[in-house]
């Protein structure tokens, strides 16, 4: 969350209602990392100190990461395999002449 806040990729409307409680309980959120075993472990600063907005927020943004990357992939591949078929009816066309590539195969009577 933190890349996606200094990103400017996530931004807390002015008129959201608890705006001011999820911009404190972020200011308030830690990442510890145990140095024994380099594992990392996200929470609250002080105990007692709420994290309910900030895991939320946190889940919708990867939810959406997710979401967002599938679908960017399945465009991209999409552009790509066009590319691909315009570049196949390019080489084609000059041996095929008019028949074109979807008579390919088929018998002529």
């Amino acid at each position: 969350m933190q890349v996606a806040v200094q990103g400017e990729r996530l931004k807390v409307a002015k008129g959201l209602p608890e705006a001011m409680t999820l911009i404190n309980e972020l200011l308030n959120f830690r990442v510890k990392i145990n140095l024994k075993t380099a594992h990392d472990s996200y929470e609250a600063w002080r105990e007692g100190v709420h994290d309910d907005l900030v895991l939320s927020v946190a889940l919708a943004c990867w939810t959406a990461t997710q979401f967002y990357t599938s679908q960017e992939q399945e465009a991209v591949l999409s552009i790509k395999q066009q590319e691909l078929d315009d570049e196949f009816e390019g080489i084609l066309s000059p041996i095929m002449g008019s028949a074109g590539r979807h008579s390919v195969g088929t018998a002529s009577t």
